[in-house]
């Protein structure tokens, strides 16, 4: 237990009480001041991101990491997320796949993880900061992306097994004995894996009218939300296929993929309520023979490289047609008219072209189908229980995202989109509305860590208050609409009650000072123990009434103790949609803090940070403090000895900070618990030290 007592006697008559040791010096000596800011940010870096190689102009969404979010040792096809791992930053580029700014990182970061979970986008990009700058871009070398959007051609023919021109020319006909597609709708390129320049829809009415729309659509529909690893689920998993409620013509749009499988897809239809009883029922035509785009996310390296298996662009669209008279195997009568009262089911074939990637298994034969029940397996079987397609509307948009042979369950294996006239003639089951779509990103920002003695200098076992601060960004059509900041409490062991504030910092040169007429905020609290959050009332400051010429200040709690563990969640609602390209938004700076008598407060901000207008300056010079108002010098203390009063530990997580909520390390100093911390003070912040508190001595052992 913390000592406690008598250690100052305020002009107010006000006793301040703590855990007192080794805390008064001579008076008359005249003393050395650490002017060191003690800050572990890198303030300023230059971001230039670009993903300018996908194919489609579509604003993709993007996380920077300090550490890799993936396993980049798993033997999977696809990239694995780490679970736990939260990124640093995050942001939305322009519709141009471009984003530029000015950001702040931890000043140990030098390697950052650039991932995008977007399907159309590169999902794992590493870049350096150099000389303060960071530039990301999605170009490989020696094989760059941007030639996928060529199609390559080739000397050799190659062909799709499923379609009814490649019967005689299939390498292994046992795996490939079910029922042949037809090829009516065209001809397609034998000579260019499968090109279907040849019959690319014409009618104008039949193409999206807005493509990156489509694209960010799709996204933020099945993007994680809440932070959390999320799959669509019974949400958007069909239980029917697209039903024709009256007559019209129907299109289907290529928007892209992420697999390494050149898969073919198909449809098929049938009147309501005969619905095919296996997929050698249906009479299956072939709308893309090849669906490899050469875009998928580990093609950069020998044999797992798609590009030279390129058979499609993104944004293809291709117009269906109706042959009343299929089942006879005739053509007579085709239309581009779909009868009211149509059923329309798609198919995808895995692995069925036959330019292969070098790295996957040749033998895969599976079958994703929309309609339930008809998803074969490897071996032929019906698929039970396991759904291998979504499809949902949003707006006037209709999507249909695949699964191949393994089911993560992201639907992105074969992403199209569904057209019709008039855009309202399909229905389907899942409908949503595009204001409904939002991406939450929680990042981890830093962890505050304080001591209470102040003006005085304490153990510096910085755990009197401990917070563990995070940030969620609320995006909704690749913008920002919200921002949260999550403090979470901790404490080990102190004899003081100690409040928690924050002041307001805005950010963006068309923000103003005045941030309520920006948006709103708001405040619930989710007691330790509890999954609920509850609303809570905040202590408001504004800036400019009662005096405040300094910031906006919010004032959490006068008593962390009385709810230790808690976290506390302060969200900013913006009035409008903020623009990828502009900086807007806030921050905040969270402090200790204690009332006084004389109206005024005693405060405990990191090094450097000015103090809000409640602070009694008249504390300031007393003790260990050496701080200067009048030269903008708060919270630095005198002497030599390496040690704030306050510190936020940037991009820090609790699993960092768990030593000093140890009981075994009370009254031992941070630089005990942390032997590179006295190394990085030396050195005054010396970026080859700054990630001290990432190392602690009980790591090290």
């Amino acid at each position: 237990m913390k000592t406690r007592g008598l250690f100052l006697l305020l002009a107010s008559t006000v006793l301040f009480y703590g855990c007192l040791k080794n805390t008064h010096h001579e008076t008359g000596v005249e003393e050395e001041v650490f002017d060191f800011d003690y800050s572990t940010k890198a303030e300023g870096v230059s971001l230039d991101v670009e993903y300018t190689n996908t194919g489609v102009k579509a604003p993709v969404y993007f996380e920077i990491y300090d550490t890799c979010p993936v396993d980049l040792k798993s033997e999977k096809l696809n990239y694995v997320k780490l679970d736990g791992v939260l990124p640093i930053y995050s942001a939305y580029t322009d519709a141009n796949g471009k984003y530029t700014a000015t950001i702040d990182l931890p000043a140990y970061a030098s390697k950052l993880y650039v991932y995008a979970p977007a399907f159309y986008a590169r999902t794992l990009i590493e870049a350096e900061v150099k000389d303060g700058i960071v530039k990301v871009t999605d170009a490989v070398a020696e094989s760059s992306i941007a030639s996928a959007v060529a199609l390559t051609t080739t000397t050799e023919a190659h062909y799709s097994y499923v379609a009814d021109n490649c019967e005689k020319n299939r390498p292994d006909k046992s795996m490939w004995d079910y029922k042949t597609w037809k090829t009516w709708l065209g001809e397609y390129n034998i000579h260019a894996n499968g090109a279907v320049d040849s019959y690319v829809c014409t009618n104008t009415g039949l193409l999206p009218k807005d493509p990156s729309n489509l694209f960010l659509t799709f996204h933020e529909a099945l993007a994680p939300r809440g932070g959390k690893d999320w799959s669509p689920g019974e949400e958007f998993v069909n239980t029917d296929d697209i039903y024709m409620r009256e007559a019209g013509p129907i299109s289907v749009t290529f928007l892209g993929q992420n697999t390494c499988f050149n898969n073919s897809v198909g449809y098929y239809y049938y009147s309501e309520g005969n619905k095919p009883a296996s997929l050698n029922d249906a009479n299956i035509i072939l709308i893309f023979p090849n669906t490899q785009d050469g875009m998928w996310e580990k093609s950069d390296n020998k044999d797992k490289n798609t590009i030279p298996s390129t058979g499609m662009k993104r944004n293809t669209t291709v117009q269906l047609k109706y042959y009343p008279n299929i089942a006879k195997g005739s053509q007579e009568g085709a239309t581009e008219i779909f009868p009211a009262g149509t059923r329309i089911g798609l198919v995808l074939a895995c692995n069925a072209f036959s330019n292969r990637v070098g790295c996957v298994n040749k033998h895969i034969k599976n079958r994703s189908t929309t309609t339930p029940g008809l998803s074969l397996n490897h071996d032929g079987k019906v698929i039970e229980g396991e759904t291998r397609s979504v499809i949902f509307r949003v707006d006037k948009d209709v999507f249909v995202g695949f699964e191949e042979y393994k089911d993560d369950k992201n639907f992105t294996d074969c992403v199209l989109s569904i057209n019709t006239i008039p855009s309202d003639a399909l229905v389907v089951e899942k409908v949503i509305s595009n204001k409904d779509l939002q991406i939450t990103s929680t990042k981890s920002a830093a962890v505050y860590a304080f001591e209470d003695l102040w003006p005085y200098q304490g153990d510096y076992d910085f755990n009197d208050v401990i917070v563990d601060y995070q940030r969620e960004t609320i995006f909704t059509q690749g913008k920002k609409i919200a921002e949260s900041f999550i403090l979470k409490t901790y404490q080990n062991i102190a004899g003081n009650q100690n409040g928690l504030g924050v002041q307001i910092n805005s950010k963006g040169n068309s923000y103003s000072y005045n941030f309520e007429s920006q948006g709103s905020m708001s405040c619930l609290i989710k007691k330790k123990g509890s999954d609920v959050y509850e609303p809570v009332e905040l202590a408001y400051e504004p800036k400019n009434v009662d005096g405040n010429n300094r910031k906006p200040v919010y004032l959490i709690t006068d008593n962390v103790q009385e709810n230790m563990g808690a976290e506390y969640k302060l969200t900013y609602t913006f009035n409008y949609a903020v623009e990828p390209d502009k900086d807007l938004g806030i921050d905040i700076l969270p402090f200790i803090y204690r009332n006084l008598d004389n109206g005024k407060r005693w405060e405990v901000h990191v090094a450097k940070e000015k103090p809000t207008f409640k602070m009694d300056e008249s504390l300031f010079g007393i003790g260990d403090d050496a701080s200067n108002p009048k030269t903008n010098k708060w919270f630095i203390r005198k002497g030599a000895a390496q040690y704030p009063f306050a510190i936020r530990l940037e991009g820090a997580t609790v699993n960092n900070i768990t030593p000093l909520l140890n009981p075994a390390n009370e009254r031992k100093s941070i630089d005990t618990i942390y032997p590179g911390y006295k190394t990085w003070c030396d050195k005054y912040g010396n970026q080859q030290y700054a990630d001290w508190y990432k190392k602690p001595a009980e790591t090290q052992k």
